[in-house]
C-alpha cells in the first residue's frame, strides 16, 4: 500500500519543494505561476504513480507471484476495463470544466467593470485651467 500511494506522494512533495525553492511561484489564485505550480504537482504525482505502479507490476511478475502463462480476458473483465475508462473520462471532463469555470470567474470578477466603484474612489479629481 505504501509503495502504491506513499512513495509517489513523497516523490511529489520533494520535487514540488525543490521547484518551489527554485522558482518561488506566487501563491495567489490569480497568478499564472501558481496554476503552473499546481499543474506541475499534479503531473509529477501522476507520473510517479504510473511509474511506481508499473514497476510494482513488473516486480511481481518477475518474482513469480503471479504465474500466468497468458492473460485471460473475458467479457466481464472487458466490461470493467471500459467502465473504468468511461468513469475516468467523465472525471477528467468534470475536473477540467470546474477548473475552467473557476479560472474564468476569477478573471471576470477581478476586471475593472465589476470593481468600478473601487477604482472611482482611488482617483483624485483636480480642476485645472488648460489655457
Amino acid at each position: 500500500m505504501f509503495k502504491k500511494y506513499g512513495l509517489p506522494a513523497i516523490i511529489t512533495v520533494v520535487l514540488s519543494a525543490l521547484y518551489y525553492y527554485l522558482a518561488l511561484p506566487v501563491i495567489n489564485l490569480k497568478s499564472s505561476s501558481f496554476w503552473g505550480f499546481l499543474i506541475f504537482i499534479a503531473v509529477i504525482y501522476f507520473l510517479a504513480m504510473g511509474i511506481i505502479t508499473k514497476s510494482v507490476i513488473i516486480a511481481n511478475l518477475l518474482d513469480g507471484r503471479k504465474k500466468r502463462s497468458r492473460i485471460e480476458i473475458n467479457a466481464d473483465t472487458a466490461n470493467r476495463i471500459f467502465a473504468n475508462k468511461k468513469i475516468l473520462k467523465r472525471a477528467v471532463l468534470i475536473i477540467a470544466a470546474v477548473a475552467i469555470v473557476v479560472i474564468g470567474a476569477l478573471f471576470v470578477t477581478s476586471s475593472q467593470i465589476f470593481n468600478a466603484s473601487k477604482y472611482q474612489q482611488m482617483l483624485t479629481v483636480t480642476e485645472s485651467n488648460f489655457n
